[in-house]
């Protein structure tokens, strides 16, 4: 019905290329780090991460630092506290959709 073509234009605007049924796909594992100073060591990001939210799959730095956790949950987790300090620098921790996380993998 009418509800149907709708939606089918929100997801076209949010998402061109993926087709609908991949929507699971955009649900991420993935979170950026924003540093406030020089980007600590991945090992120590990924010792602190990993006890507190999961089991993390890769780790990139770039200007930012991408933390791709094992599930979902351990990245919503992340997301959900905001900051964490890692060798004495608070860092904002922000969750990161599968489309942006591409650029870094």
């Amino acid at each position: 019905g009418k509800n149907q073509g709708q939606l089918q234009n929100e997801v076209q605007v949010q998402n061109q290329e993926q087709p609908q049924d991949k929507k699971e796909d955009q649900s991420t594992k993935s979170i950026a780090l924003f540093h406030t100073g020089p980007a600590p060591k991945q090992k120590k990001i990924q010792n602190i991460l990993s006890s507190q939210f999961g089991k993390i799959k890769s780790i990139k730095t770039v200007t930012t630092t991408v933390v791709e956790f094992e599930q979902e949950e351990g990245a919503q987790s992340a997301a959900s506290v905001q900051q964490i300090e890692v060798d004495g620098q608070v860092m904002q921790i922000s969750p990161l959709s599968s489309n942006v996380s591409k650029i870094f993998t």
